[in-house]
């Protein structure tokens, strides 16, 4: 019988905080080549869609993941929170396709607007809800 590579608590935290730092080294190394290569070389976004829809749902997945599994203590639900989060999202989604598209006509930036807060509407509603089930997931757990 073989006893195999055994970790306690300590060592498994360690090997959790450096698979953290890696993977979020790894995430914003990508996220700095979409961009180099967008702003920079002024390549066409089919030569490094791979890349951002890789960027893209890994991070999605990794948020969800981590609402769900409760690595990330969300406690009560706060409205004030949830809108400031959406807020943002909104904010920063605007700033970039406007700078990204060079828009400058009220109506493009309007049509452009639909999109972005519907998007980001759908990952604060999934996010929220990913939450919620893991905080009664974990409560469960705990009674």
């Amino acid at each position: 019988m073989s006893t195999g590579f055994k970790l306690d608590e300590r060592n498994s935290a360690v090997i959790g905080k450096i698979c953290t730092i890696l993977y979020a080294f790894t995430i914003y190394f990508l996220i700095g080549d979409v961009l180099y290569r967008e702003f920079a070389l002024h390549q066409s976004p089919k030569q490094f869609h791979d890349i951002a829809a890789l960027i893209t749902g890994n991070v999605l997945v990794f948020i969800t993941l981590l609402l769900y599994y409760g690595g990330v203590n969300v406690g009560k639900i706060s409205f004030r929170y949830v809108v400031v989060g959406y807020v943002l999202f909104v904010s920063l989604g605007m700033a970039f396709t406007v700078f990204k598209y060079r828009l400058n006509n009220l109506s493009a930036i309007l049509d452009k607007a639909v999109i972005v807060v519907t998007i980001c509407s759908i990952m604060v509603i999934v996010a929220v809800t990913v939450a919620y089930i893991g905080r009664r997931r974990i409560d469960r757990q705990i009674e």
